[in-house]
């Protein structure tokens, strides 16, 4: 295949409330097949009126074969253009694009912390101990906190391998979000 697609349902948020009943947002993800391990991933919201799934222009965005419309533009995108069916435009990818400060990971990354979940740095990886005492940086195989900073890099989304071949290892890698093939998405 060599188009974007779907192998999930849409998830739809339930009320709290009174759960016989379900909000208006129907949540899809999708991914683009790709000859090598890493496939490019999104998630993008759509809205259910009269029984149609609507984009944010209030049309129907999904086919009689169930799949999004290249035509649609769905919420969250800020772009004037359809990113319906692209996997690169709208959804969560460009949330992920247009973020001004760097991730912030959270990570129960063990007992040297207690119950804390400390941010993910590569002074918190140097400063974790396992039970036996063996630190995180030695379970990675790192030898130095250079390589524990890239490690760290690449988990809050940079491109430190260059993936994208444009010469910049600060940006957001291509792969950011992943492929959700065996995933559904989860409203909480």
């Amino acid at each position: 295949m060599e188009v974007s697609t779907s192998f999930t349902a849409p998830s739809v948020a339930a009320n709290s409330f009174d759960r016989t009943e379900t909000l208006d947002s129907a949540y899809y993800t999708m991914f683009s097949p790709d000859s090598g391990a890493k496939w490019k991933g999104n998630l993008k919201k759509l809205k259910l009126e009269n029984n149609i799934q609507v984009d944010r222009m209030g049309v129907p965005a999904i086919d009689d074969e169930g799949n999004m419309l290249a035509s649609a533009k769905t919420f969250w995108s800020t772009s004037p253009e359809a990113d319906g069916n692209n996997v690169e435009a709208g959804g969560v990818v460009e949330m992920f694009n247009n973020m001004e400060d760097p991730r912030i990971v959270l990570s129960d990354i063990g007992v040297s912390f207690g119950n804390e979940l400390p941010q993910l740095t590569a002074e918190t990886m140097s400063n974790y101990y396992t039970e036996n005492g063996t630190d995180l940086i030695s379970i990675f195989g790192v030898d130095n906190d250079a390589e524990a900073q890239e490690y760290v890099d690449w988990a809050l989304g940079l491109d430190v391998d260059d993936a994208d071949n444009d010469i910049n290892t600060t940006d957001h890698r291509p792969d950011l979000f992943g492929d959700p093939l065996h995933s559904k998405p989860v409203v909480i």
